[in-house]
């Protein structure tokens, strides 16, 4: 081990996640407690911080750079009006005086670089970190991350990553064909081995949680009603409405746990809601080319 410089990334991202709160009319305590909660149906989605969050679309690195434009820009005019107006009147600059705003981190990008890192970790290290949260990242003095608190870790053997690889891209790739029998693969079992059940668990587990744009494109596919809220969605996942979890392997539980602090991460980040699968993507294809170069 070695001492990293730097602050945990939470502590540049927490002004971020303030003026979210306060947009919806909540607390920054209150909607990290919501968003923690492992009980989906114990969300409460009349929060609407939570709600809007639970909807946001990925953010592009475009509207990133965009908005911390707009934050240059802003704290460099009250900066000015600040100084012509302190010329004038001490008590002028008083009312005018403008708390700077700290400008906003290029989440899309971070995000990126942590997803490519930890995809690095599963597939091509076949040991990963599952426990990936902002407090255990730093951002450097040299703007490099620095990835810290490696306790929670797990090795994969090679089938195992394969295995992965392959359910990762069939999500990522929507080829709803594919994943139940992908799923499968990894160790994931139910008692009649419904593929509706495996369809929808991998996609809340892997893709973007219960999301509603893809949640209503599953729908028909599970028998799920539109628009389902998340009571009874838990009915469909765990209360037996399609079909009972015999099976769900350590490497899953551990896997799903970095997917879902690594999704979390990239909301704080300002990145948006991240399809974990998706952002795995690209490492899975690496090692599958990898494996198919080998064999």
């Amino acid at each position: 081990m070695e001492r990293l410089e730097g602050k945990p990334i939470r502590e540049h991202t927490k002004g971020l996640m303030e003026v979210f709160a306060q947009m919806h009319g909540t607390t920054v305590a209150e909607l990290k407690k919501q968003m923690n909660n492992k009980d989906i149906a114990k969300m409460d989605m009349d929060n609407k911080a939570v709600k809007a969050a639970m909807n946001m679309g990925e953010v592009s690195e475009l509207k990133s750079l965009t908005l911390i434009a707009a934050v240059k820009v802003r704290n460099f005019v009250f900066r000015i009006l600040g100084g012509c107006i302190g010329c004038c009147s001490e008590a002028s600059a008083q009312r005018w005086a403008v708390k700077k705003v700290a400008e906003p981190l290029n989440g899309p990008r971070l995000a990126r670089l942590l997803y490519d890192v930890h995809g690095h970790q599963i597939f091509h290290d076949g040991l990963f970190n599952s426990d990936p949260h902002a407090g255990n990242v730093l951002m450097m003095p040299d703007g490099r991350l620095g990835l810290i608190d490696y306790g929670a870790v797990l090795r994969l053997t090679r089938a195992q990553r394969t295995d992965i690889a392959r359910l990762f891209v069939a999500i990522a790739d929507e080829d709803d064909e594919a994943v139940p029998s992908a799923f499968w693969a990894c160790g994931f079992r139910s008692k009649r081995q419904d593929p509706r059940l495996a369809l929808l668990l991998a996609h809340v587990f892997f893709n973007r949680g219960p999301f509603q744009a893809d949640m209503n494109r599953l729908a028909p596919k599970v028998g799920m009603p539109q628009d389902v809220d998340l009571a009874t969605l838990d009915k469909f996942i765990r209360g037996g409405k399609l079909d009972d979890i015999e099976e769900f392997p350590g490497h899953l539980v551990m896997l799903q746990r970095c997917a879902m602090v690594l999704s979390g991460l990239g909301m704080e980040l300002g990145a948006g809601r991240l399809s974990s699968a998706g952002m795995f993507k690209p490492q899975a294809l690496l090692w599958l080319k990898e494996v198919q170069t080998a064999s």
